[in-house]
């Protein structure tokens, strides 16, 4: 059988996991006293039920009369001896320990200091006889003189005394565990067991530039004139926008009338054989390509067709070069690009504002994890959706909210929650605290968010007896070296305690009269 010793910081969860990782499956479970597993049955139950998940065959222990009384109940519900109380040769132990007389220290020779033995100091005797009144008159005036000599010696010495007085008190641990919740917009109050909550906010920005997707087509579109011929008998007239079109590389490619243009009926006459003929006539146009690009470009004397008409009716040639088509490839800014930029920057931000709120976290203002949550976010592109650019630049700037507790409060609030706990004539020592906080999450009985925040709260402790050093101080200071000693073995919860004087002569054999003089150490046993 594996057996687990625990603290008094261990909670049920906590011992859980102890239980778990054990190999052993039997185990004996010792909980002191004062844990916060035997504030109520639920905890031993959960810890049971825990157990026997894992496979384990748990045997609990405790030395805690309350325990006991708790694990005695627990076994008359289930029916069986699964809570063992204390061993009697361990309960004896545990009430001589308790029951043990105060002791107090050897008491220093005040004749052996620093190793030396100091020789008792004798003040010589005067007589004032008034034999002879001229000498005596000198004998008085020097006994007088050596009496204030050693009165002024003996005071100075007196000044120099010292007295270092060590107390070890009893005292009781303590450990509770808590849950409270920290409401931002709430008050510290132990009834309710709330804490005042703090609003702490971080903003962050930061720069992102990715290259453009889009593409368009820009260009110019070729230009120049043409020449149209009429081989009917009739005018033929022709309006701006009209096609002509041109074969190219075996494709067509149209250009349109950049004008009105009339050409009159062709004029009767005859071949070189005889034969009649209509001769064209003809007339000149602006001409322009009807899209952009290099491929419109042609020369002068280049055939076209009039869209609508017979070449044997109507036909049409360059008069001139068909110059100026050119074409490029633009890249414009898609909303696509947008959406990437924003995405990644974001997430990016946001991780650094998270981070700068952690950072706000110091040894009086604690950030609870899990609270935060995105405030404002700003985002701002150098281009509008189908600019033409090259590249994308997006400055984004996040504003992050969390909630947060002051230290000080926390302790002010654990002191009044303790109160209940802490026994007659004791207080709760001011030198030996551990406050643990853990962060209990999003349930259906507990909350986790920027504004309201439930926390679990341990706390392990002493209590002392409500012994002040200023009390102890005032009632040795003056006393001599008996009397302090019979007052420190009359007060009330000390365990032992021991009275040093540090004095340059054996004669002063009292606590200084000066407080300032006497250093009073108290500590737990």
């Amino acid at each position: 059988m594996t057996k687990i010793e625990l603290d008094l910081s261990d909670n049920v969860i906590s011992t859980i996991k102890k239980v778990k990782e054990t190999v052993d499956a039997d185990i004996e479970v010792l909980i002191p006293e004062g844990s916060v597993i035997l504030e109520n049955s639920i905890n031993i139950k959960l810890l049971n039920k825990q157990a026997e998940k894992y496979g384990k065959n748990l045997r609990i222990v405790t030395f805690d009369e309350a325990g006991q009384n708790l694990l005695s109940m627990l076994n008359d519900e289930v029916g069986r001896d699964r809570y063992s109380e204390v061993a009697p040769e361990e309960r004896e132990l545990m009430h001589e320990r308790k029951m043990a007389p105060k002791r107090k220290l050897p008491k220093p020779d005040l004749d052996f200091i620093g190793g030396v033995n100091l020789p008792r100091i004798s003040v010589p005797r005067i007589n004032f006889g008034m034999g002879g009144l001229g000498k005596s008159k000198t004998a008085v005036g020097g006994g007088i003189l050596l009496i204030a000599t050693v009165l002024f010696v003996l005071f100075n010495f007196s000044r120099s005394v010292k007295a270092d007085v060590n107390i070890i008190v009893h005292s009781q641990p303590l450990a509770r565990s808590i849950q409270i919740r920290v409401d931002k917009n709430g008050l510290t109050k132990a009834p309710e067991k709330t804490l005042r909550g703090l609003a702490v906010i971080a903003t962050e920005n930061g720069t992102l530039t990715t290259p453009t997707t889009g593409e368009k087509l820009e260009g110019k579109r070729a230009k120049g004139k043409a020449k149209i011929y009429n081989f009917t008998d009739a005018e033929i007239e022709l309006n701006k926008g009209d096609i002509l079109i041109a074969k190219i590389d075996g494709k067509d490619y149209n250009y349109s009338l950049d004008d009105d243009v009339t050409v009159a009926a062709g004029t009767p006459g005859t071949n070189a054989e005889g034969e009649p003929i209509i001769n064209s006539s003809e007339a000149e146009v602006n001409i322009v390509a009807a899209d952009i690009g290099t491929i419109y470009n042609i020369e002068s004397g280049s055939d076209l067709e009039v869209k609508g008409y017979k070449r044997l009716q109507v036909t049409a040639k360059t008069s001139t070069n068909i110059t100026g088509g050119e074409s490029k490839i633009i890249k414009t800014v898609t909303q696509a690009d947008r959406d990437k930029l924003s995405k990644e920057l974001t997430k990016t931000v946001t991780e650094a504002a998270q981070k700068a709120l952690e950072g706000k976290s110091t040894n009086s203002v604690k950030v609870i994890q899990g609270t935060a949550s995105a405030g404002e976010t700003q985002e701002v592109f150098n281009h509008n959706l189908n600019d033409e650019a090259d590249t994308l630049e997006l400055m984004t700037t996040v504003t992050m909210n969390a909630l947060a507790y002051n230290t000080v409060d926390l302790d002010k609030l654990v002191e009044d929650l303790l109160k209940d706990f802490v026994p007659e004539n004791f207080v709760l020592s001011s030198k030996e605290k551990e406050v643990n906080t853990e962060v209990l999450g999003n349930s259906e009985t507990t909350v986790l968010n920027s504004d309201q925040a439930d926390l679990q709260v341990t706390i392990k402790t002493f209590v002392v007896p409500d012994i002040s050093e200023d009390d102890i101080k005032e009632m040795l200071k003056g006393k001599d070296s008996k009397e302090a000693e019979e007052i420190l073995g009359g007060v009330k919860n000390i365990r032992t305690y021991s009275l040093n004087l540090n004095t340059p002569l054996p004669i002063f054999r009292s606590i200084p009269t000066n407080t300032d003089n006497i250093n009073v150490v108290i500590e737990r046993e």
